[in-house]
């Protein structure tokens, strides 16, 4: 058992050793501190001079820092692993390392430590092909296995998880998203450094459409700036303080209209064309004083006219308008086009389009009506009628075409050609219809399928003259009969009415009838006085023109010749018996007598020509058969006896009706409605009998699946034509024809209809006034509108209508693109850009170089487009550090270059008297200064170091080239302080090598503090002893 006096001792040495022994670990912290900073700086130089940590320069650190005791998979590294081009910034990074504070012996943890060195934003130097270091960059710091804390190091803290970061992270930038162009706007942020705000001075780099402005943080680290855009439309404005940024998107709106302007037509007079029925595009700007476009502004539309009721439009995000509308009257419009109090008037002409309808009307007067009108032939009508074009406006100054289809006789035009007023309206006076009959007339005009039509009922005139007059037979002898025969005509040649009253009137005797059907008559007269005895036709006392006849009138001689016949009347085909009878004038028959016979007017049908007679002064003959309608006449002469002469006259009449032709035109045709009134088709032709004999007045109904039956009737030729209405689709529908005539009755089907739907139209895929099937087009006709169509950053519609292809109908306003203005590989309206593109930090040559004797470089980048993060370069070989007195930066290269020389063997540059202090815990460049090496060989290298605050452990090492070489040197100083410590190492060095001494103190109480004096160099260790001792 141990007495507690020695307990106490042993716990009192324990104590003092367990304190020694935390001592020697705190300052074994300030080691691993020195070899962060090492690692820390040697990261910085690979970045400046390769633009990134390279592969070799990571190697490099990871040895130094493991044979420096320190465990790779404690070790923290981040730092940027991306190549930044000459001139740009790297990110910053950080270099960490853990372990845990230990009670020597005894394997007792007491504290955590994490000690971390900031790898700070270096700008890159970094020039394709001018550095040695030819490694890749760093991917990655798999090679690593430290985990970055929260420090618990005095020195620079990290740049991430921190909470005092030695520049900005972060900042906020606010100010009104929507402004007006020319005007400015207060835009306004705060700069933070970790969860602090940045001191005041702290600088802010803003960008914005009027280029870069810096802005100074308060003492809050707040900062404002006014900004005034010159161009409207969205833009970005961008702060930027050290790694922090942020981005504010504008809206800039265009000023305070003061500019109503109308673009089209070119000519800016606001004057315009269309014809009735095409839409009108009425286009235009507005803008502000600065000539900027102003969009989605509301324009209030007004006009004199109900084609355009009051409205509200907008400006596109161009500032244009385009405003369309369709003309409904012939007229000239007024459309107004205000916002504020700017105002602009489109002056619309609208032309007269083609005609779409014609009306038609009649009148013996002044009362006109589209009613049926009856006339008698040879009486003068008058027409009027009217030509609409679309939404029944007036076509004035077209030809209208006036008539008949079923009058080709009559002049429909006695004033010569017919044309529309201004209204429309056109006039025909003093028509005379001669031709009796349902006469149709009809009116139309160019650009019109269906035309108008008025019907007029024309009654024949009165008696006038006598056609195809014939006296049956024109020899007998006295005391005989004779039949006169023909046609009554009025003085247009048309048959009068059923009725007329004529009288036959002889050299004794008048005889009264009246006409049949057709102004046929037939008249039969007794005949006494011989000689040439005239027989006239009359009506109302008066002799017909043409009714005139004479008859050859024989005297009574020592015979007398009767014929009498078995039947005055006989059918077409058929034959009758003549009894020819001669006797004296003492009334005893005469036989053996030769009689010869003749037929009128049909020669043909009798057969025996001569006679004899028999015992009781007879003979017979038959006539026929006989085929043509009409009187007939036989006669018979005696022979070798002068005038004695028999006659009898007879009539042939039609058999019932049994052939009918007929003819359809067209036989196809589209139904009939009020909305479709389609032609109408037509089916004439004649009723005969079987040898052809026209039969006169008979009446032709026609009927089948088309619609309603259609009935006539024949004129003196047995011609007939009637006009169906097809009501019904289908077909084709057979014709079923049934014909009733006083001689019989006679049916028959012949010849077919079809009726088709009505034909669909697409009128929008038709030109405006185009009629086709009796429906009008409403496609727009451009032809010669001269659309204009300006191309523009969005998609533009074409105005609806029909083009012919010229230029003067619409185009598309071409684009002159300069090919050199635009990069390669774009196509701009298609042209091809030659502009080459530099982009993508595929940094580029330039072409030369200028001074002007300034201090200014001028470099000459060769053509093309550079898009921010490609640089031009120059590359001169002497640029370079050691051709730049020491101290002298020139375009961001440092100079390093010294006055002395250095010969070898000589001991140069002994700083026997100046004593350098650093009161920092960065590393600091001895002098400011280093040695430019000329001879190659192995030098010794010497300097003092001192820490005079007690605790204080000061650190000096020799790099060469920016690369620490040799022993870092550690000089622990005691308190109270000791003296200067001389150290000492030899390297060797190449010619061109720049050597430089660092320094600085890990403190130990919170007052960092280090000195060195005395750095020389000397040449060769072997004669060192030939120079003397170092001093």
């Amino acid at each position: 058992m141990v007495s507690k006096p020695i307990q106490w001792v042993f716990g009192i040495i324990l104590l003092i050793g367990v304190g020694l022994g935390v001592f020697v670990e705190y300052d074994k912290a300030a080691e691993i501190k020195g070899y962060l900073g090492e690692g820390a700086k040697r990261v910085e130089e690979s970045i400046k001079a390769n633009g990134c940590l390279t592969q070799n320069a990571e190697a490099n650190i990871a040895q130094y820092l493991r044979s420096n005791g320190m465990d790779p998979a404690n070790i923290y590294f981040n730092a940027s692993t991306g190549r930044q081009s000459y001139g740009s910034t790297a990110v910053n990074g950080a270099l960490g390392y853990d372990f845990t504070i230990e009670v020597p012996g005894f394997n007792l943890p007491i504290y955590k430590v994490y000690l971390e060195k900031e790898i700070p934003n270096v700008n890159s130097d970094y020039v394709t092909g001018m550095t040695a270091d030819t490694s890749a960059c760093v991917g990655d710091f798999s090679n690593f296995g430290g985990v970055q804390m929260s420090t618990t190091d005095l020195g620079p803290t990290p740049t991430t998880n921190v909470t005092n970061p030695s520049i900005p992270t972060s900042l906020t930038f606010s100010g009104p998203t929507t402004v007006t162009v020319g005007q400015g706007g207060q835009y306004s942020g705060v700069v933070s450094m970790g969860a602090t705000a940045a001191p005041a001075g702290t600088q802010v780099e803003i960008s914005s459409p009027n280029g870069t402005t810096m802005a100074t943080t308060q003492a809050d680290g707040s900062f404002s700036v006014t900004i005034t855009f010159p161009s409207v439309g969205p833009q970005v404005i961008t702060a930027k303080a050290g790694i922090g940024t942020a981005a504010e998107t504008v809206t800039v709106a265009a000023g305070a209209p003061v500019q109503l302007l109308l673009t089209n037509p070119s000519s800016g007079t606001g004057n315009y064309q269309t014809v009735i029925g095409n839409s009108i595009s009425i286009q235009g700007m507005v803008t502000d004083a600065s000539s900027n476009p102003v969009s989605l502004a509301s324009i209030s539309v007004t006009s004199d006219t109900s084609d355009v009721p009051n409205q509200t439009i907008k400006t596109n995000t161009q500032g244009a308008f385009n405003f369309t509308y369709t003309p409904k009257s012939v007229t000239t419009q007024h459309v107004t086009f205000t916002i504020n109090s700017l105002t602009a008037t489109a002056n619309v002409s609208i032309q007269q389009g083609t005609p779409q309808s014609i009306t038609l009307q009649s009148s013996t007067g002044s009362s006109y009506s589209s009613s049926p009108l009856t006339i008698t032939a040879g009486q003068a009508i008058n027409l009027k009628g009217n030509v609409a074009g679309l939404y029944g406006s007036p076509v004035s100054g077209v030809t209208v075409s006036v008539a008949s289809p079923t009058d080709g006789i009559d002049n429909m035009a006695p004033n010569g050609s017919i044309t529309t007023d201004t209204a429309g309206n056109f006039t025909n006076l003093d028509v005379v219809l001669t031709q009796t009959g349902t006469q149709a007339i009809q009116a139309t005009t160019a650009g019109i399928n269906s035309p108008a039509q008025i019907q007029v009922n024309v009654n024949p005139a009165g008696a006038a003259k006598v056609a195809n007059l014939a006296v049956t037979p024109d020899q007998i002898a006295s005391g005989g009969t004779v039949t006169v025969t023909g046609q009554i005509l009025d003085s247009y040649g048309n048959p009068v009415q059923a009725g007329t009253a004529l009288t036959l009137v002889g050299p004794v005797t008048t005889t009264n009838a009246t006409t049949g059907s057709g102004g046929q008559f037939a008249l039969t007269q007794t005949v006494s006085t011989p000689g040439m005895a005239t027989l006239k036709v009359q009506s109302n006392g008066a002799t017909l023109n043409g009714g005139t006849v004479a008859v050859n009138v024989l005297p009574t001689g020592a015979y007398s010749l009767a014929v009498s016949l078995s039947s005055d009347q006989v059918l077409t085909g058929g034959s009758l018996t003549a009894t020819i009878t001669l006797k004296d004038n003492t009334g005893t028959p005469i036989s053996g007598k030769s009689i010869t016979l003749s037929e009128s007017p049909e020669p043909s049908a009798l057969v025996t020509t001569h006679v004899t007679t028999d015992n009781s002064g007879q003979a017979s003959v038959t006539v026929g058969p006989v085929t043509k309608v009409g009187y007939e006449s036989l006669t018979a002469a005696m022979d070798g006896v002068a005038n004695v002469i028999g006659t009898s006259t007879f009539q042939v009449l039609a058999r019932p009706p049994s052939l009918l032709i007929a003819n359809v035109s067209p036989s196809t045709t589209q139904v009939w409605t009020a909305s479709n009134p389609v032609p109408l088709p037509v089916i004439s032709g004649t009723v005969t009998d079987s040898y052809a004999n026209p039969i006169f007045g008979a009446s032709v109904n026609v009927s089948g699946g088309y619609g309603a039956n259609v009935s006539g009737s024949t004129d003196s030729n047995g011609y007939y034509s009637l006009s169906v209405k097809p009501t019904n689709i289908g077909g084709p529908f057979a014709l079923s024809f049934a014909v009733s005539s006083t001689q019989g009755n006679f049916n028959t089907v012949q010849g077919s209809l079809t009726v088709t739907a009505p034909i669909t139209v697409p009128v929008d895929k038709v030109l405006a006034g185009t009629v086709i099937a009796g429906q009008t087009g409403t496609m727009p006709n451009k032809v010669g509108s001269g659309t204009v169509i300006t191309p523009g950053p969005t998609d533009q519609a074409i105005p609806q209508g029909y083009y012919g292809g010229a230029l003067t109908d619409g185009k598309v306003k071409g684009v002159v693109v300069p090919p050199a203005n635009v990069l390669t590989g774009t196509t701009i309206a298609g042209t091809a850009g030659t502009m080459p593109v530099h982009i993508g930090g595929a940094n580029v040559n330039s072409l030369s170089w200028w001074t002007g004797g300034g201090s200014t470089v001028y470099l000459e980048p060769p053509v093309g487009y550079y898009d921010g993060s490609t640089w031009t370069y120059y590359t001169d070989p002497n640029l370079v550090s050691r051709n730049i007195k020491n101290g002298v930066s020139i375009l961001g290269v440092t100079g390093t270059a010294q006055t002395l020389t250095i010969n070898a063997g000589d001991a140069i540059a002994s700083e026997s008297t100046t004593v350098q202090q650093n009161t920092s815990s960065n590393w600091v460049q001895y002098q400011n200064m280093g040695f430019r090496i000329n001879t190659p060989g192995t030098y010794r290298l010497k300097f003092d170091i001192y820490g005079p605050s007690g605790g204080t452990s000061a650190y000096g090492q020799v790099r060469v080239n920016g690369t620490t070489v040799g022993t870092t040197f550690k000089y622990v100083c005691s308190y109270p302080p000791s003296v200067w410590e001389t150290m000492q190492e030899d390297i060797t060095l190449n010619a061109g090598d720049y050597v430089t001494l660092w320094f600085y103190a890990d403190p130990y109480v919170g007052y960092p503090n280090s000195e060195v004096r005395n750095f020389s160099l000397c040449y060769g260790v072997a004669n060192a002893s030939s120079l003397g001792s170092w001093q």
